[in-house]
């Protein structure tokens, strides 16, 4: 074996591990969105457990709760969520639960 052969055969196991190791980020962030969306579900189900839907859209609205930007990102059909991504639904899950705590916390 010639040296560039070695060279040939290490970039290709370079290439082959850096691909393996993007899908293995990949799929971690997206299981990580679908956590946080559950964890919602089941946080949202507790506080609403009679509606769902737009009804719950309604209710929302009707106390002064935008649901407008909450979602929006991970309806898409090919997903690939980023760290950023994750962020921004964090930050706008924390938004909302503050938001209707505060308002909730008034109408009582």
């Amino acid at each position: 074996m010639d040296i560039g052969s070695c060279y040939e055969d290490a970039h290709s196991e370079a290439a082959s591990h850096y691909v393996i190791h993007n899908e293995m980020k990949q799929e971690f962030l997206n299981h990580q969105a679908t956590l946080l969306f559950h964890i919602f579900e089941k946080d949202r189900k507790k506080m609403f457990p009679e509606l769902s839907g737009n009804d719950l859209k309604e209710k929302l609205q009707l106390l002064g709760i935008s649901t407008e930007n909450n979602f929006g990102f991970l309806l898409k059909a090919d997903i690939e969520i980023s760290l950023n991504d994750i962020e921004v639904y964090v930050n706008e899950m924390k938004k909302f639960w503050i938001e209707f705590f505060d308002i909730a916390l008034i109408t009582e």
